[in-house]
């Protein structure tokens, strides 16, 4: 998947995971379950708003005031987050390029579970 699909999913940063996607592999539901779900704002901030989130290419920190930063492999990333409905919506800069988009986010201590809408690639964990 491209690195900055994946950077906006959360970075992009960052769910309400009421229902299960009929399109989601098993192994994919069984990741999810082992999440809570987040479905306020106030529930993101608890759990994401501080730490510095990392995957394997990717690295956020999302601030309480809807900033985020990181890098992916090294490159510089920054932009902003919003909770719309059940969900976690990211506009960022990498390098030249940009983009934005809406997920749902799970959260266990130490950890959290994007899941990117229907179509826009699979569950990954920071």
């Amino acid at each position: 998947m491209d690195q900055a699909v994946r950077a906006m999913s959360l970075a992009a940063a960052l769910v309400a995971l009421a229902a299960c996607d009929p399109g989601q592999r098993a192994d994919e539901q069984a990741l999810i379950a082992e999440f809570d779900l987040i479905g306020s704002r106030d529930d993101f901030v608890s759990a994401a708003v501080g730490p510095q989130w990392r995957s394997d290419e990717i690295t956020v920190r999302f601030s309480e005031n809807g900033t985020l930063r990181g890098d992916i492999n090294g490159v510089p990333v920054t932009g902003q987050w919003e909770w719309r409905d059940d969900e976690v919506c990211t506009a960022f800069r990498v390098s030249d390029a940009g983009g934005s988009g809406c997920s749902q986010v799970g959260s266990k201590p130490g950890e959290l579970l994007v899941i990117p809408r229907s179509g826009e690639g699979a569950p990954y964990t920071y």
